[in-house]
This record gives C-alpha cells, sequence and structure tokens, in this order.
C-alpha cells in the first residue's frame, strides 16, 4: 500500500504543475522538485510523508483560495536569499471531518542567482486542532 500511495502522490504532484495564488506576494507557485524532495526527505517519519502525500490533492486549492498568506521564516543565504510562507485554509472532506490544512511555499527573493522572485510548492500539512474540533478557529 506505501508504494502504491507513494506512485499515486508522484503522478498527481506532476500533474499540478502551478498554482496561481490570489496573494500578490506568492502569485505563480510551482509544484516542482524542491517540494517532491523535502515531503519525501530520509528522516522525515513515515506518518508525516504519509499525510502529505493524501494531502497533496488540497495543496492546489489552498493555495489557488486562500488570499491570506503570511511569513513563517526568512532563510538568510548570501547567495539565494529565501522567505517561507505559510498559506491555511479549513478544508471540508467529503470522508472525514473538516480540517486546517498548511501549505508551506518557499519564495525565492531576487539575488544573484535569481533575478526576479519565484515561488515552490515546500509541504502541506494538516495543522493540530486547538480550539474547535472541527477547524473553526481557522480564518
Amino acid at each position: 500500500p506505501e508504494i502504491q500511495l507513494r506512485k499515486a502522490a508522484k503522478e498527481k504532484f506532476k500533474s499540478i504543475g502551478f498554482a496561481k495564488s490570489p496573494n500578490d506576494e506568492l502569485s505563480k507557485v510551482a509544484f516542482g522538485r524542491v517540494g517532491w524532495k523535502h515531503i519525501t526527505r530520509n528522516g522525515r517519519p513515515l506518518l508525516r510523508i504519509t499525510q502529505s502525500m493524501q494531502l497533496l490533492g488540497v495543496a492546489k486549492d489552498v493555495i489557488e483560495q486562500s488570499t491570506a498568506a503570511r511569513m513563517v521564516r526568512r532563510l538568510e543565504d548570501i547567495s539565494a536569499p529565501a522567505e517561507l510562507w505559510a498559506v491555511d485554509a479549513k478544508v471540508v472532506f467529503p470522508h472525514r471531518d473538516a480540517a486546517v490544512i498548511r501549505v508551506i511555499v518557499l519564495k525565492q527573493l531576487p539575488g544573484p542567482r535569481t533575478p526576479e522572485p519565484k515561488s515552490w510548492f515546500y509541504s502541506v500539512y494538516e495543522r493540530r486542532r486547538r480550539r474547535g474540533i472541527r477547524g473553526e478557529h481557522a480564518k
């Protein structure tokens, strides 16, 4: 089952291509090698990899429908400055309870390697439930 999920997730990932964000900071988000390598990297817990693969189907929708995005970390690399942005959205699934899904986007800032900003999908996961059991605390 794990191999089948990985194969199906890889096909889904390839088919997404790009997502157009309504947020001006992110604009066009590419689904490429950067994100796939991050979610399948060695040392990442198998349960987390499986969850990310299962959520790939909603990652594009979260990016395209949510106007709220916030920078969560700035990566200080002199040759390639970048930022990590979080996009949260409440997703209603037909087969289980609704959840708050967070998509992380890696935004490459202009620098020596990149003349203009570029954005890549980096990760997707379900946020832990805190106040609301069905994600009511999501904005």
